[in-house]
């Protein structure tokens, strides 16, 4: 049986992005949780930039899916864009950036 390719997409959404916008964020899942709380990021333009951003798998409630999607998405630039980007970590994200 095959699978739904689902994160494939999702990754695939995520190389896009960062080509786009020059940078994705990618969230812990208590990261997730935080900002879905946070009032900091309640003005509304801030929050649909920030949301533009993050890349959610949408089962991350279940298990360690969140986890799993940053490790195939950096495992993924690494392959084909190694040399083109950056990581940091910041608090609850991992922000991949272009490189200019």
């Amino acid at each position: 049986m095959r699978r739904s390719g689902k994160t494939t997409r999702t990754i695939d959404e995520a190389i896009q992005t960062l080509f786009k916008e020059g940078e994705i964020w990618i969230p812990s899942k208590q990261g997730i949780k935080n900002f879905n709380e946070s009032e900091r990021f309640n003005k509304n333009e801030d929050r649909l930039k920030i949301l533009s951003l993050m890349i959610i798998d949408p089962e991350w409630q279940e298990g360690r899916a969140q986890e799993d999607l940053g490790k195939r998405i950096a495992k993924r630039i690494n392959s084909e864009h190694f040399d083109q980007c950056t990581y940091s970590k910041e608090n609850e994200y991992l922000k991949i950036r272009l490189i200019k």
